[in-house]
């Protein structure tokens, strides 16, 4: 039975379509996993009522899918960013509320604005670094229409569509759109997100018999680290013990920015913080556990432990976490991604026991992946390994990360 379910997660996990489907496309955060592979996984190893956790929610697939499929959610992220857009597409907006979108659109399809005609004020240059002039104006131009709106659910709404909207007109383009272009896209992706919400608010609606407005009776987004998860009160404790942990933690030594975005040559912008109204005050080894130093990787792997640790509390002793890693290097990081877990109090289970056959790993390559690989010659960061872990229950004291280190090394 495990071996027939393990088969079709590892078939879902190595699927290279674009992701699609729901509110999978609000937000492109780095380093998301199909949501198929979330679907399956949840499907597989969790029944309706049952509680899921991803203690490094990122962009809240594992969220979304377990919703749709009448799962308790636990998500957990220390970027504002994660757990605003998590929010964003995790809250179903009923009819009414989307028509209140539309009328937006539509009034701003009427003006046709441009940058020059915002007459408000445009905030400083430390909030948009390296952003063209005219995207600033743009962006503080609408959310100035946006913050007028009195309903909360439908600010937030288009606050992430205006969000979406300036990760594509910045994030990793040679050449930024002009300010009629920016506008143009704004409309055009509040509009396909509104006909995404659909879909996702029927597919709840369905699951919940009608009743939409319970999601929030089903939700945890949580703004925190998952250190020390397990003495948060906000996680009811009836929900406990969580039966399946789904997640794809930070990728140990691969270049990855989750609180950036890269502007013409590279140009690092906190614009994301500055859509959001939220403050930026972390730098990149804040949001990936640790820096890419040595003493930066020993941060990772000791906060990577830490985390574990307090999930592991939260578990059922039968409970199993699925995770999508990559790793710069293969025979370094991974032994010792793998030594964390076990000093967690997990154990990896073996490939004969999941029917991959004597000694092998299912890897999958990701598709469409934007990071430094070729430049620096990190190949291995290009791939994803799936990990299959439970509750260690023999009490077997694992190696340190140095024996570990010295026995790949030497």
């Amino acid at each position: 039975m495990l071996e027939a379910k393990v088969r079709k997660v590892s078939f879902a996990a190595t699927n290279s379509e674009i992701v699609s489907g729901y509110t999978h496309n609000y937000y492109r955060y780095p380093a998301r996993f199909p949501p198929v592979f979330a679907r399956a996984v949840i499907e597989a190893f969790s029944k309706p009522g049952d509680t899921v956790i991803d203690p490094f929610v990122g962009g809240g697939t594992t969220l979304v899918e377990g919703l749709v499929q009448g799962r308790r959610v636990v998500g957990v992220d220390l970027n504002p960013i994660a757990v605003f857009v998590s929010l964003a597409k995790t809250t179903p907006l009923l009819k009414r509320r989307l028509e209140q979108v539309r009328k937006f659109v539509a009034q701003l399809s009427e003006d046709t604005p441009q940058a020059r005609d915002f007459s408000v004020p445009v905030r400083g240059e430390r909030e948009f670094v390296n952003t063209p002039w005219w995207i600033r104006a743009s962006i503080c131009g609408l959310s100035e229409r946006i913050r007028e709106i009195e309903d909360r659910k439908v600010r937030s709404f288009l606050r992430c569509a205006l969000l979406k909207t300036s990760q594509w007109a910045l994030d990793c383009r040679t050449t930024v759109p002009t300010s009629g272009d920016f506008v143009q896209a704004f409309r055009q992706n509040a509009m396909r997100m509104s006909q995404e919400m659909e879909e996702y608010g029927a597919a709840i609606r369905r699951t919940f018999r009608g009743d939409a407005a319970c999601v929030s009776r089903y939700r945890r987004v949580l703004l925190r680290s998952a250190v020390g998860i397990d003495q948060d009160s906000r996680i009811p404790t009836a929900w406990l013990p969580a039966r399946l942990v789904v997640t794809s933690p930070p990728y140990p030594g691969v270049h990855v920015l989750y609180h950036r975005w890269q502007v013409r040559g590279r140009k690092e912008t906190p614009a994301p913080f500055a859509v959001l109204n939220s403050r930026d005050g972390h730098g990149p080894s804040y949001y990936t556990l640790g820096g890419r130093h040595d003493a930066g990787m020993r941060r990772f792997f000791e906060s990577l432990t830490a985390c574990y640790r307090s999930v592991a509390k939260l578990l059922h002793p039968d409970a199993l976490v699925v995770q999508l890693v990559s790793v710069t290097d293969v025979n370094v990081y991974l032994p010792f991604f793998l030594t964390a877990l076990r000093r967690a109090g997990f154990e990896e289970y073996g490939p004969e026991e999941l029917g991959l056959g004597h000694s092998i790993r299912l890897w999958r390559t990701v598709p469409h992946r934007r990071w430094y690989v070729t430049s620096r010659n990190h190949l291995d960061s290009a791939r994803e390994v799936l990990l299959f872990h439970r509750l260690n229950k023999t009490g077997q004291t694992p190696d340190s990360p140095e024996q570990v280190l010295a026995r790949c090394l030497f």
